[in-house]
């Protein structure tokens, strides 16, 4: 799942060379991004990096919960699955733990996310296996865990940036994040709207050399970098996202100094007819704003369709099944503050998880106008891939297992 990131900062290429990595020595002033989220002139742009993460450079949690639904074309049941239009798969439960580290003028936003597919009638029982309704087999969950998910901003004169997909190339065009305003309701609240469709196979430009098709539907592919070769698997999905802030989370969220002056007055008395001064202490607002200290208050609602989980086996080019995925996300300030039963849940799973990565990795010599990272993103299919399928078959001439062998195997 690519969740709850800024889309317009999506970044996924493969690693191209050595990576520079800020060193343990650098001061704070080399990777804190309170500066850069100082120099930023418009509210809005300093309200959208903080839902990237906090200003002050500390971890950052977005708690997610939500519901996976079948989508069926045409009601059901359907073909191989025997599932009906909107079927309840599984309730969804996890988080995106991120923090802002500052490069120079770019601001990275490193994370981490996880996700467990859980019990559809209680949310807090983590599933671990289940039956696939149309063959009877009960197959291993897997769920999402997403190492790393990372995003790239740069400012520039006193203006926020997204670092688009076509990194590091002759063409690569930055493109302000609040080009478009976000929506402002009747009582003030502010959304931030962000929705991606995503067409693309698994092994375009080499985003992630993986060629299994995974039972993606075929479709025509129109990037030069596939020869036109026609209909090929390709993963089609939509992302979209809200983040909202209230009108008093705002003003929580973009601090001033202030200052407290002595303000007399002098008033006569009207029994007396004497002049009586009295002072009293005034607080005033100044222009200079101050580095927000914690998360902001920000809500997010995320949808998504694509092709069903892999685990469950279902191939979207044969069933005709796709599944929606609708979750709200809410901000925590550390891994501490998750519930009990989600933190021993992702103790058990993953005790990297309870951190965001310490930096992102960048090919030496970004500069003011090229940046060169060295990740890829993770999504839900790469994960999988490298966990249940990479490298799992000596009798592979790659040494991959195939989506459909892993099927074939796990099924019980």
């Amino acid at each position: 799942m690519r969740t709850l990131r800024t889309k317009s900062a999506l970044v996924a290429v493969a690693a191209l060379a050595i990576g520079f990595i800020p060193s343990m020595s650098a001061t704070a002033e080399d990777t804190d991004p309170g500066p850069l989220y100082l120099s930023l002139y418009k509210q809005d742009d300093k309200l959208a990096l903080q839902y990237a993460g906090r200003p002050d450079g500390k971890p950052m949690v977005f708690r997610i919960s939500g519901q996976v639904y079948a989508q069926v074309p045409g009601g059901g049941p359907a073909t191989g699955t025997g599932l009906r239009q909107g079927t309840k798969l599984f309730n969804l439960e996890g988080y995106n733990i991120r923090k802002l580290v500052r490069n120079k003028d770019y601001i990275y936003l490193v994370s981490r996310e996880i996700l467990f597919y859980t019990d559809p009638a209680d949310p807090f029982v983590v599933l671990t296996s289940w039956k696939n309704p149309n063959d009877g087999k009960t197959y291993p969950v897997v769920p999402i865990a997403n190492d790393t998910v990372n995003s790239v901003y740069r400012v520039k004169d006193g203006v926020l940036y997204g670092v688009p997909a076509l990194i590091g190339t002759a063409n690569q065009l930055e493109s302000p994040v609040n080009s478009v305003a976000p929506l402002t309701l009747a009582d003030g609240t502010k959304v931030f709207v962000s929705d991606i469709p995503l067409n693309y196979a698994l092994n375009d430009d080499g985003r992630y050399g993986i060629n299994d098709p995974f039972g993606f539907a075929s479709g025509y592919s129109s990037r030069a970098s596939d020869g036109f070769k026609g209909t090929l698997p390709r993963y089609t999905g939509l992302e979209a996202f809200d983040f909202w802030i209230s009108p008093e989370s705002q003003k929580a969220a973009l601090p001033f100094k202030t200052k407290t002056e002595n303000v007399s007055t002098t008033k006569v008395d009207p029994k007396t007819k004497k002049k009586v001064t009295t002072t009293t202490s005034v607080t005033k607002v100044t222009d200079e704003s101050l580095i927000p200290q914690g998360p902001a208050n920000f809500y997010n609602s995320w949808t998504r369709v694509s092709a069903m989980p892999p685990f469950t086996c279902i191939s979207e080019s044969t069933a005709g099944v796709r599944a929606m995925y609708h979750a709200r996300a809410w901000t925590l300030d550390s891994f501490d503050k998750v519930e009990p039963w989600l933190q021993k849940a992702v103790l058990a799973y993953d005790p990297q998880y309870k951190e965001p990565p310490a930096t992102a990795p960048v090919k030496e010599g970004a500069s003011a106008d090229r940046f060169i990272p060295l990740w890829v993103n993770q999504t839900s299919w790469s994960s999988f891939f490298n966990g249940q399928l990479k490298g799992k078959d000596d009798t592979a001439t790659d040494k991959n297992l195939t989506w459909a062998k892993w099927c074939s195997n796990n099924g019980k």
